[in-house]
């Protein structure tokens, strides 16, 4: 899939022997509008509502602290989260922002895990 992703011009997914999508690789399966992932880890002593991030108080932190939540507008809310922590000083360790890959996009598409195995 990685491959694909970055030297295929056009994509078609085929399930079932029948192509069920098709078109780039980045706009395959809306991936090119997908809500983007971000990750975090929370600084020490703080909760996700203290970061002034719209939606963020709502999201539980998973292991050692990791902040996950989705957003259809990374530019803005990675402006408002990393603001927030130049101004206080602190550290967003384990910061990354992911779309969907190609091969998430295949495992939605046919509903399969068999890519995975």
């Amino acid at each position: 899939m990685e491959e694909a992703q970055a030297l295929a011009d056009r994509v078609a997914v085929i399930a079932a022997g029948h192509i069920v999508a098709g078109g780039t690789p980045d706009s395959l399966g809306g991936r090119d509008t997908a809500d983007a992932v971000v990750r975090f880890h929370l600084p020490d002593a703080t909760v996700p509502a203290d970061i002034p991030v719209p939606g963020l108080a709502d999201v539980e932190t998973g292991h050692e602290g990791e902040v996950t939540f989705s957003t259809s507008d990374p530019i803005k809310t990675l402006h408002e989260l990393t603001g927030w922590a130049l101004d206080r000083g602190v550290h967003l360790a384990g910061l990354t922002v992911t779309r969907p890959s190609l091969e998430d996009v295949y495992l939605q598409i046919t509903g399969s895990d068999e890519a995975k195995q």
